[in-house]
Parts: C-alpha cells; structure tokens; sequence
C-alpha cells in the first residue's frame, strides 16, 4: 500500500513538473499578433515583440548601400507603418501586392525593427474560366 502511494506522488510531481515547463516554455514564445493599426497605437513600447500584418505598400521599399538594410511601408488600408531590416528577405518579397507578416518591436521613434519577416502565401487563386464551344 506505501509502495503505491509513493508511486502515485511520483507520478504527479514528475506530471506537475513537465506541466510548469510546458506553460512556461509557451509563454515565453508567445509573440502578439496585430493589424498596422492596432501597433501604431502601442508603438511607445519598445520592449514588447510583436507580429505586425500587413500589405507592402507600393513603391515604398528602399534597399541601403550596404544591400542588407531594407527599408519600407506596410499598410493595413486604414494605418502605415515604417519598418526597418537588416538581413537577407525572402525571394517573394518584392511583390507588390505582398501579405507581410512583421516580428519586431518599435525604436524610440516610429519606426518598426523588424527581427524576422515572413511573407504569407496567396490565398486567392482563380480558377481559369472555362470556354463552352458550341
């Protein structure tokens, strides 16, 4: 009967403490998701990474002379945002019409420091129309 309870209290503890390693390793890799809109009002905190979505607005991407810092705009259509990287972006980044998904957070001023940028793949295809020959 002892030998099933100290098995038993084994079991929990080792469950409890798998259980708190879990929950934290998730909190620490939980990053916000927000619009353009919803970061420009929480651009004061520089501590906070955030994933920020949006469109690359036209026109507005300007590569530095080192070729590794990028500059640019992403829109939501309501809010636009000034974002800064350095690093190598992705082959479909250029697009015009690329869906941005930013991890960063804001410097002192408004521009957003990306650390990481992932391009969203299109969701919208269209299906060729069919030609009837009659």
């Amino acid at each position: 009967m002892i030998t099933r309870r100290k098995y038993f209290i084994l079991v929990a503890l080792v469950v409890a403490v798998l259980s708190y390693f879990t929950y934290d390793a998730m909190q620490g890799a939980a990053v916000y998701y927000l619009t353009v809109t919803e970061a420009v009002g929480q651009n004061s905190d520089q501590e906070t990474v955030v994933r920020v979505n949006g469109t690359l607005v036209q026109e507005s991407f300007i590569r530095g002379d080192d070729r590794i810092e990028s500059y640019f705009d992403v829109t939501d259509d309501m809010s636009t945002i000034k974002a800064h990287f350095s690093g190598v972006l992705p082959d479909l980044f250029f697009n015009e019409n690329s869906q941005l998904v930013l991890e960063g957070s804001f410097d002192g001023g408004s521009v957003f420091q990306v650390q990481n940028i992932l391009v969203k793949c299109p969701s919208k295809y269209v299906a060729e129309e069919e030609t009837s020959s009659a």
